[in-house]
């Protein structure tokens, strides 16, 4: 009978209050989906553009670094994402993710898409300005005595 009882009131409880999370759990939880979902989303563009840009700094052919551009610009425009970035922006002015790594994550998200605030055609200029540098940087050959 006690037990029953016992039972009974938990259940009263859990139906009377459904989310006992604290608004910090929620904010790191909401930190974690982020996180999740930001990695699910860059670990394959970025291993792509950095084998994109491997590729074309052994090649040195106008063809692979097309493909490097076109792979750094895709990365970066990941940055770009307003709903993304406003996202982080709650959760940072909140100041209710407490655990040290989340915060951390936080910190450093936060100012990688603070960066990525800008106009995407200048964004995309400016990545086929450092691919250009990067292609005359790679194809150097100097010339000793008249030999490359």
């Amino acid at each position: 009978m006690k037990n029953k009882t016992l039972q009974v009131c938990i259940a009263i409880i859990i139906a009377i209050f459904p989310s006992c999370t604290s608004k910090q759990e929620k904010m790191e939880n909401r930190m974690r989906e982020f996180i999740s979902a930001y990695e699910e989303k860059v670990i394959p563009l970025y291993r792509q553009a950095n084998l994109a840009s491997w590729e074309a700094n052994i090649s040195g052919t106008d063809e692979d670094w097309a493909k490097s551009e076109k792979a750094s610009l895709e990365l970066a425009k990941v940055y770009t994402d307003k709903t993304a970035f406003n996202e982080l922006k709650t959760l940072k002015e909140s100041g209710l993710v407490k655990d040290s790594l989340l915060a951390r994550q936080l910190e450093l998200l936060y100012n990688s898409y603070l960066g990525g605030q800008v106009d995407p055609e200048m964004l995309a200029e400016q990545i086929r300005m450092e691919t250009e540098i990067s292609k005359k940087y790679s194809n150097f050959r100097a010339k000793v005595n008249g030999k490359e």
